[in-house]
């Protein structure tokens, strides 16, 4: 049998407050370019990990994209 185990309510904060923050980045990079999507979650300091996830692109992909915009910042 399963041991229901409760969560405190700090740990419950912070996951709503991730599930909004995700559910506020897709809304921002809706109908964007795949290079705009990733910048804007970049500029939302997300992982390159979390923003494949959310754009559904590689994570190779949104790596070279960082990639690209740090070697334009210089």
């Amino acid at each position: 049998m399963k041991e229901n185990k409760s969560k405190s309510d700090n740990e419950l904060l912070l996951e709503i407050s991730t599930k909004l923050t995700e559910l506020i980045a897709i809304t921002g990079i809706a109908n964007k370019e795949k290079n705009e999507q990733v910048k804007y979650l970049i500029n939302m300091k997300f992982s390159n990990s979390d923003i494949a996830r959310l754009t559904g692109n590689p994570i190779g992909t949104v790596s070279s994209i960082r990639n690209g915009l740090n070697k334009q910042k210089k």
